[in-house]
């Protein structure tokens, strides 16, 4: 079953983590729909949603290598 998700994510340090975080996003490139993000230079933080459409697992296992980078949370349909 295909779900949509909203994955929320705050992500400390973003130009120590961009090249690790790029390189999660494309590797689920065939379910990340879509994402948008904006920093927060003076707290030295970015804030990202992307869209992810899916399968459940797919869906797991993107959100759990971007939490071993970054603090996410996840709202799903």
């Amino acid at each position: 079953m295909t779900k949509i998700a909203v994955i929320s994510v705050l992500m400390d340090a973003p130009h120590e983590k961009q090249e690790s975080f790029n390189s999660i996003i494309s590797k689920y490139a065939g379910i990340v729909r879509g994402r948008v993000g904006i920093p927060f230079a003076e707290q030295n933080v970015a804030a990202l949603a992307i869209i992810a459409e899916g399968g459940e697992n797919d869906i797991k296992a993107l959100v759990s290598e971007l939490n071993e980078i970054c603090d996410v949370t996840v709202k799903e349909n």
